[in-house]
Formats: structure tokens, C-alpha cells, sequence
């Protein structure tokens, strides 16, 4: 073998690697694709509801709609989204699961891009492989709650924002679309804010040290003008989110850093984000190390001197774990058993691909500790993600959907009182149902004209 031809062979087989993975994910996307779209049931559930309760909405679009808290969170871009669907298909909630698969979708795709260009000796395939866990249907919730899309915007506009504010470049319009992407997060979900404000703190020091470095004076000013511009904007919109913020009655506990109820649900909320969706401390504490040791070791070995990619790499897992930290100060009155719900699982498995290229930064001079590391770690996630491939749960999510919708129907045929499944134990579902009625919802519309062919049917019999 020539030196000539062994380049050739070595680009070949990372070709063929990049292709097998973008494979393997095509293959999940269409199986999950597939499942969401064949179980999804034009009914909305739970929070949803709540879109159909004031006014004239979905209908119309105003902005104290916008502004509008639900539960613990402002919701602004679900509401566009509802709204704008509302126009073209009378707001068809099988069809807003189909998008909101879609809208997950883009975020791995993004967040593929955006790690590729955080880890360049990094190969594609390897944060192909990680990001496959994503797939994974451990957060089936998510695919099949209409209301989820929040989340999923909350985590497409935190990446957006992350790769803006520290970016290479530092232009203006890079700034300028993180900041507007960093308020978009804050009024997608509640999480927004907490990642915002922590992409705000890295950010400060991210520019302080620029400024502190810069060797002509106009260089320092556009640095300290640009940070005071970005925390000026991001932050006042922060606190406008603050504002009129009302404490939901449901919060009856918090549980603190101080108090083990608080480690046992954080620690379960980091080990779900890596697959095990087993109860244990130890193997949350293991998977926090996994996350926190790369970044603590070359901050240090660094002396804080990073690159604008590290910056941005260790400023999203510190975000990411104050989302968890404040899940788990929130929701830790409702039992550590929540920590595993799927629909907390979105929020923090971008730190599996975050902590492969955190390693294999930390190992780049030594190739072979490199990939030992990367490959154990995707060895662990592969084996924490095993049991969790069961496509079934979605046809039994569909089947109580069914369920819902057949007792919604019963109420529109005069033969049921709405109390379905679907309202949870709200007193008066004929609020909403009645809402539907007089916007003539899809779901309520398809309703109908179901009852009519039935009794068409049954008068010619």
C-alpha cells in the first residue's frame, strides 16, 4: 500500500461509516415516523384543552393569548402554531403530532450540524451514533402529545441560540439571530428561561475574557458593546417573562440542593437522559461524572482560556443541567418515579453526544484514550438504551386515545356527560367540548359527520 492510496482507503471507509449511520437513522425516522403518524387520534389531551378555553381561541391571535402562562410556562410559539393550524385545517391534532415529529426531527438534525461544527476532529458518523439514541422511543409522550411540541421548540431554538452567541465569527448578525432565537426559547417553555439565563452567564464571561484579551481599543469596544447589547435584550425579556409569572397551585413542595429528595430526582433525571430508566443514585452519579469530569478537566487544564466551540459546548451542558436541577426542585413532591417519565428525557439527552465530544476534545492528543473513551461511552448508552425499543407502546397509547375520542363522540350524540379520560379530572369538560362546537374544531367536525353517516345508515336500514 502506497502512501498515496492509504488517504484514499482511510477517506473511503469514513465515507462508508457516515452513509451505514445516516442509514440506521433514516431507518428510525421512518419506523417512528410511522408509529406516530399511524396511533396519532385527532383529539387533543390534557393541557391541550386548555387552548380552547378563553375567548375566541385558537381562532383569533392576540397577545395576551401569547403572553399567556400555562401551568408554569409561556407558551407563545405552541399557541402560533395551534393558531396558524387552525387557519389551513381547523387545528387537526393528528396532523400537529405528524409536524411535531417533523419539528423533532430538524432539532437532531440541527444538533448534529451544530456538534459537527463544535468537534471538527470529531467524525460525523460518531455523533450520528449518538444522536440515534434520540430516537429512541424511551420519550413517546412527547410524539404523542400535541402540547409537547413546546418542549420541542424550547430545545431547536436553545441549540440556535447557543451556536449564535459563541460563535467564531462574532458578527452581529450571529448575535443577532441568537438573541432573537434565545427569546423564542424563553416563551416556547419554561426551560427556555433557565437556559437562556445560563447561556447569558457563559456568555458575559466568554466576552469579558475577549475584551480583557483584545490588543486594539476598538476591538475591546465592539466586544463590551456587543455583550452589553445581548444580555441588555435577552435579559429584559427574561424578566418580562418574570413579571406577571403566577405560582401554580399544583407547586405545593419544593425540594433544594440541601435535601436528598432533591439529588435522588436529578440524579435519575441525568442517568434517564442516558437510557437507564432504572431507580438508582449510583448509576446517576456515574452518569453526571460522565458529563462533568471532561468539562472541569480541560476548563482547568485551560486555565478558562477556551476556544469559542468549547465555550459553547460547556455552556450547554451547564444549561442543560440547570434545566434538570430546576425539574427536579419542581417536581420532586410528585415521587422520584417521575424522574423517568419519558417526557423528561428530551430534555437532557443532548448530553450524550455533548459529553462523547467533551471527551474526545480532552483526549485529542492521545488517539487511542480518545476513542477508548468515546466508544465506552456510546457502549454504556447502547447498553442503557436496550430495553428501550418498543415501538408497541405507541399502538397502546393509540388504542386509550381511541378510547378518548369514542367518549367524546358519545357526548356530541347526547349519550355521554364528557367526563372522558382525555379532560383528566377538570369538573367541566363541557366547557371545551362546547368551545369546539362553536369554532367547530376538526376533531369536532369529524365527529359529526361521522354521527351523521351512522344515522343516515341506520334510517335507510
Amino acid at each position: 500500500m502506497t502512501e498515496r492510496t492509504k488517504p484514499m482507503l482511510d477517506w473511503s471507509l469514513s465515507q462508508l461509516l457516515a452513509a451505514a449511520a445516516s442509514l440506521t437513522l433514516l431507518m428510525l425516522f421512518l419506523i417512528h415516523f410511522s408509529a406516530v403518524r399511524h396511533n396519532a387520534v385527532n383529539l387533543p389531551q390534557g393541557d391541550e384543552w386548555g387552548l380552547l378555553e378563553t375567548d375566541n381561541h385558537p381562532a383569533s391571535l392576540d397577545l395576551p393569548w401569547l403572553y399567556g402562562q400555562v401551568n408554569d410556562h409561556r407558551t407563545a410559539t405552541t399557541k402560533l402554531l395551534v393558531w396558524g393550524q387552525y387557519q389551513i385545517d381547523g387545528w387537526n391534532v393528528h396532523n400537529q403530532l405528524v409536524i411535531n415529529f417533523l419539528i423533532y426531527m430538524a432539532t437532531l438534525i440541527l444538533l448534529i450540524i451544530l456538534m459537527k461544527g463544535l468537534a471538527f476532529e470529531v467524525p460525523v458518523w460518531v455523533i450520528m451514533g449518538f444522536v440515534a439514541f434520540q430516537l429512541s422511543p424511551i420519550i413517546w409522550p412527547d410524539h404523542m402529545m400535541a402540547y409537547a411540541v413546546a418542549v420541542h421548540f424550547w430545545l431547536l431554538f436553545f441549540l440556535i441560540a447557543a451556536g449564535g452567541l459563541f460563535s467564531t465569527s462574532q458578527s452581529w448578525l450571529s448575535l443577532g439571530l441568537a438573541t432573537i432565537a434565545a427569546i423564542v426559547s424563553a416563551y416556547s417553555f419554561a426551560s427556555g428561561v433557565l437556559t437562556s439565563g445560563a447561556l447569558l452567564i457563559f456568555f458575559a464571561t466568554f466576552k469579558m475574557e475577549r475584551f480583557m484579551k483584545g490588543q486594539q481599543r476598538q476591538e475591546r469596544r465592539r466586544e463590551l458593546i456587543q455583550m452589553v447589547s445581548v444580555i441588555a435584550v435577552v435579559g429584559g425579556s427574561l424578566v418580562g417573562w418574570v413579571v406577571r409569572y403566577r405560582h401554580p397551585g399544583y407547586l405545593t413542595h419544593y425540594a433544594w440542593p440541601y435535601q436528598i429528595e432533591f439529588w435522588s430526582v436529578f440524579l435519575n433525571l441525568v442517568s434517564v437522559s442516558f437510557g437507564v430508566d432504572s431507580l438508582s443514585r449510583r448509576l446517576g452519579f456515574v452518569c453526571l461524572l460522565l458529563v462533568v469530569i471532561p468539562v472541569v478537566w480541560e476548563a482547568w487544564k485551560r486555565r478558562l482560556s477556551l476556544t469559542p466551540r468549547q465555550w459553547a459546548s460547556f455552556a450547554m451542558v451547564a444549561a442543560i443541567l440547570v434545566d434538570l436541577a430546576a425539574v427536579a426542585t419542581g417536581r420532586a413532591f410528585l415521587g422520584v418515579g417521575w424522574s423517568k417519565v419519558g417526557e423528561y428525557s428530551e430534555h437532557g439527552m443532548p448530553l450524550m453526544v455533548l459529553s462523547a465530544i467533551n471527551w474526545a476534545s480532552l483526549f485529542r492528543p492521545h488517539r487511542f484514550l480518545k476513542w477508548a473513551a468515546v466508544g465506552a461511552l456510546w457502549i454504556f448508552c447502547a447498553v442503557a438504551f436496550a430495553d428501550n425499543w418498543n415501538f408497541g407502546i405507541y399502538d397502546w397509547s393509540g388504542e386509550r386515545r381511541m378510547a378518548d375520542y369514542r367518549c367524546v363522540q358519545k357526548y356530541y350524540e347526547g349519550t355521554g356527560d364528557g367526563h372522558c379520560g382525555t379532560f383528566g379530572d377538570h369538573p367541566r369538560p363541557e366547557i371545551f367540548l362546547e368551545q369546539a362546537k362553536r369554532l367547530n374544531i376538526s376533531f369536532y367536525a369529524e365527529m359529526s359527520n361521522e354521527i351523521r353517516v351512522r344515522q343516515r345508515d341506520g334510517l335507510s336500514k
